[in-house]
Protein backbone atom coordinates (compact mmCIF):
# COMPACT_ATOMS: atom_id res chain seq x y z
CA UNK A 1 0.00 0.00 0.00
CA UNK A 2 2.67 2.41 0.86
CA UNK A 3 4.41 1.65 -2.81
CA UNK A 4 1.28 2.51 -4.57
CA UNK A 5 0.19 5.77 -2.34
CA UNK A 6 4.80 7.31 -3.04
CA UNK A 7 3.78 6.10 -6.86
CA UNK A 8 0.91 8.48 -7.07
CA UNK A 9 2.69 10.95 -4.97
CA UNK A 10 5.41 10.85 -7.76
CA UNK A 11 3.01 11.23 -10.36
CA UNK A 12 1.12 14.19 -9.09
CA UNK A 13 4.83 16.28 -8.16
CA UNK A 14 6.28 15.28 -11.55
CA UNK A 15 3.40 16.87 -12.81
CA UNK A 16 3.75 19.74 -10.31
CA UNK A 17 7.24 20.32 -11.17
CA UNK A 18 6.53 20.28 -14.74
CA UNK A 19 3.47 22.93 -14.05
CA UNK A 20 6.01 25.38 -12.54
CA UNK A 21 8.33 24.54 -15.54
CA UNK A 22 5.48 25.71 -18.30
CA UNK A 23 4.50 29.15 -16.46
CA UNK A 24 8.02 30.03 -16.42
CA UNK A 25 8.69 28.90 -20.29
CA UNK A 26 5.76 30.86 -20.79
CA UNK A 27 6.65 33.81 -18.84
CA UNK A 28 10.01 33.57 -20.51
CA UNK A 29 8.58 33.65 -23.94
CA UNK A 30 5.80 36.26 -23.81
CA UNK A 31 7.22 38.40 -21.10
CA UNK A 32 4.61 38.09 -18.41
CA UNK A 33 2.85 35.74 -16.82
CA UNK A 34 -0.80 34.86 -18.41
CA UNK A 35 -4.32 36.38 -18.38
CA UNK A 36 -5.00 33.45 -16.49
CA UNK A 37 -5.13 35.22 -13.17
CA UNK A 38 -7.87 37.88 -14.67
CA UNK A 39 -10.66 34.68 -14.35
CA UNK A 40 -9.92 34.83 -10.85
CA UNK A 41 -9.64 38.57 -10.62
CA UNK A 42 -13.40 38.75 -11.72
CA UNK A 43 -14.37 37.44 -8.53
CA UNK A 44 -13.97 40.27 -6.87
CA UNK A 45 -16.89 41.79 -8.70
CA UNK A 46 -19.59 39.74 -7.68
CA UNK A 47 -22.31 40.06 -10.14
CA UNK A 48 -19.86 38.01 -12.43
CA UNK A 49 -19.86 34.70 -10.26
CA UNK A 50 -23.52 33.01 -10.10
CA UNK A 51 -22.55 30.24 -7.32
CA UNK A 52 -25.47 27.85 -8.37
CA UNK A 53 -24.57 28.23 -11.62
CA UNK A 54 -20.82 27.43 -11.03
CA UNK A 55 -22.08 24.82 -8.77
CA UNK A 56 -24.09 22.34 -11.50
CA UNK A 57 -21.74 23.82 -14.17
CA UNK A 58 -18.56 21.75 -12.08
CA UNK A 59 -21.17 18.96 -11.20
CA UNK A 60 -21.38 18.12 -14.42
CA UNK A 61 -17.54 18.02 -15.81
CA UNK A 62 -16.12 16.41 -12.71
CA UNK A 63 -18.98 14.27 -12.60
CA UNK A 64 -18.27 12.52 -16.02
CA UNK A 65 -14.61 12.55 -15.34
CA UNK A 66 -15.84 11.10 -12.47
CA UNK A 67 -17.60 8.39 -13.79
CA UNK A 68 -14.99 7.82 -16.53
CA UNK A 69 -12.42 6.61 -14.29
CA UNK A 70 -15.02 4.66 -12.45
CA UNK A 71 -15.23 2.83 -15.53
CA UNK A 72 -11.80 2.62 -16.67
CA UNK A 73 -10.93 1.12 -13.05
CA UNK A 74 -12.03 -1.94 -14.47
CA UNK A 75 -10.39 -2.50 -17.25
CA UNK A 76 -6.90 -2.25 -18.59
CA UNK A 77 -6.20 1.21 -19.24
CA UNK A 78 -7.38 2.33 -15.88
CA UNK A 79 -3.22 2.68 -14.39
CA UNK A 80 -2.55 4.82 -17.45
CA UNK A 81 -5.68 6.92 -17.17
CA UNK A 82 -4.61 7.63 -13.24
CA UNK A 83 -0.74 8.41 -13.93
CA UNK A 84 -2.39 10.95 -16.72
CA UNK A 85 -4.71 12.65 -14.64
CA UNK A 86 -2.18 13.04 -11.98
CA UNK A 87 0.37 14.35 -14.09
CA UNK A 88 -2.25 16.73 -15.22
CA UNK A 89 -3.91 17.61 -11.91
CA UNK A 90 -0.21 18.35 -10.87
CA UNK A 91 0.68 20.43 -13.63
CA UNK A 92 -2.37 22.39 -13.28
CA UNK A 93 -1.65 23.05 -9.67
CA UNK A 94 1.90 24.26 -10.20
CA UNK A 95 1.40 26.29 -13.16
CA UNK A 96 -1.40 28.10 -10.70
CA UNK A 97 0.84 28.89 -7.63
CA UNK A 98 3.76 29.77 -10.34
CA UNK A 99 1.66 32.37 -11.78
CA UNK A 100 0.57 33.21 -8.56
CA UNK A 101 4.31 33.94 -7.98
CA UNK A 102 4.77 36.13 -11.25
CA UNK A 103 1.71 38.22 -10.72
CA UNK A 104 1.91 39.10 -6.94
CA UNK A 105 5.40 37.98 -6.04
CA UNK A 106 5.54 36.32 -2.26
CA UNK A 107 2.28 38.05 -1.43
CA UNK A 108 0.58 36.04 -4.60
CA UNK A 109 2.42 32.84 -3.75
CA UNK A 110 0.12 33.01 -0.04
CA UNK A 111 -2.90 33.82 -2.15
CA UNK A 112 -2.63 30.86 -4.15
CA UNK A 113 -1.98 28.66 -1.20
CA UNK A 114 -5.05 30.06 0.70
CA UNK A 115 -7.26 29.49 -2.53
CA UNK A 116 -6.31 25.56 -2.54
CA UNK A 117 -7.21 25.46 1.34
CA UNK A 118 -10.76 24.35 0.61
CA UNK A 119 -9.89 22.25 -2.40
CA UNK A 120 -7.34 20.01 0.02
CA UNK A 121 -10.00 19.40 2.42
CA UNK A 122 -12.67 17.65 0.10
CA UNK A 123 -10.53 17.00 -3.44
CA UNK A 124 -7.59 15.55 -2.49
CA UNK A 125 -8.61 12.64 -0.77
CA UNK A 126 -11.43 11.99 -2.69
CA UNK A 127 -9.58 11.98 -6.11
CA UNK A 128 -6.51 10.32 -4.48
CA UNK A 129 -8.98 7.61 -2.74
CA UNK A 130 -10.10 6.89 -6.29
CA UNK A 131 -7.22 6.66 -8.11
CA UNK A 132 -5.71 4.44 -5.80
CA UNK A 133 -8.48 2.39 -5.63
CA UNK A 134 -8.42 2.56 -10.02
CA UNK A 135 -4.88 1.51 -9.45
CA UNK A 136 -5.21 -1.66 -7.53
CA UNK A 137 -7.93 -3.00 -9.38
CA UNK A 138 -6.42 -2.50 -12.92
CA UNK A 139 -3.23 -3.73 -11.95
CA UNK A 140 -5.52 -6.71 -10.86
CA UNK A 141 -6.39 -6.95 -14.03
CA UNK A 142 -3.50 -6.87 -15.98
CA UNK A 143 -1.51 -9.50 -13.59
CA UNK A 144 -4.80 -11.80 -14.36
CA UNK A 145 -5.65 -12.57 -11.40
CA UNK A 146 -9.16 -14.20 -10.59
CA UNK A 147 -11.34 -11.43 -9.26
CA UNK A 148 -13.72 -12.66 -6.87
CA UNK A 149 -17.68 -10.92 -6.81
CA UNK A 150 -17.10 -8.82 -3.68
CA UNK A 151 -13.78 -6.90 -5.50
CA UNK A 152 -16.69 -5.04 -7.34
CA UNK A 153 -19.04 -4.34 -4.34
CA UNK A 154 -15.93 -3.41 -1.93
CA UNK A 155 -14.95 -1.43 -5.55
CA UNK A 156 -18.24 0.57 -6.11
CA UNK A 157 -18.57 1.32 -2.22
CA UNK A 158 -15.44 3.32 -2.00
CA UNK A 159 -15.95 4.73 -5.35
CA UNK A 160 -19.10 5.93 -3.35
CA UNK A 161 -17.09 7.36 -0.48
CA UNK A 162 -14.65 9.05 -2.98
CA UNK A 163 -17.57 10.82 -4.81
CA UNK A 164 -19.12 12.19 -1.82
CA UNK A 165 -15.54 13.88 -1.04
CA UNK A 166 -15.48 15.34 -4.28
CA UNK A 167 -19.27 16.28 -4.26
CA UNK A 168 -17.78 18.65 -1.25
CA UNK A 169 -15.12 19.74 -2.87
CA UNK A 170 -17.64 20.76 -5.91
CA UNK A 171 -20.03 22.68 -3.15
CA UNK A 172 -16.66 24.49 -1.85
CA UNK A 173 -15.16 25.17 -4.82
CA UNK A 174 -18.79 26.83 -5.61
CA UNK A 175 -19.50 28.48 -2.41
CA UNK A 176 -16.88 28.66 0.04
CA UNK A 177 -13.68 29.12 -2.73
CA UNK A 178 -15.91 32.59 -4.00
CA UNK A 179 -16.13 34.16 -1.04
CA UNK A 180 -12.07 33.61 0.22
CA UNK A 181 -11.39 34.60 -3.65
CA UNK A 182 -12.91 37.50 -3.19
CA UNK A 183 -11.42 38.57 -0.27
CA UNK A 184 -8.53 38.16 -1.20
CA UNK A 185 -8.30 40.14 -4.53
CA UNK A 186 -10.25 43.33 -2.48
CA UNK A 187 -8.17 43.26 0.71
CA UNK A 188 -4.85 41.35 0.04
CA UNK A 189 -3.36 41.54 -2.87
Amino acid sequence: MKKSIRLLFYWYLLGFFLGIIGANLLFKETGSPSGFLAVYGTVASKEFINSKALFEYLLFHRGIYFLFICLTGVTYIGFFIVTLSLLWFGFLAGNLLTIFTLEYGLKGLMAGIVCFIPQILFYLPGWLLLFYLVMLISKKIWKKREKENIDYGVYAFYCLGAGICILLGIWLESYVNQNFLSWIFKYWV
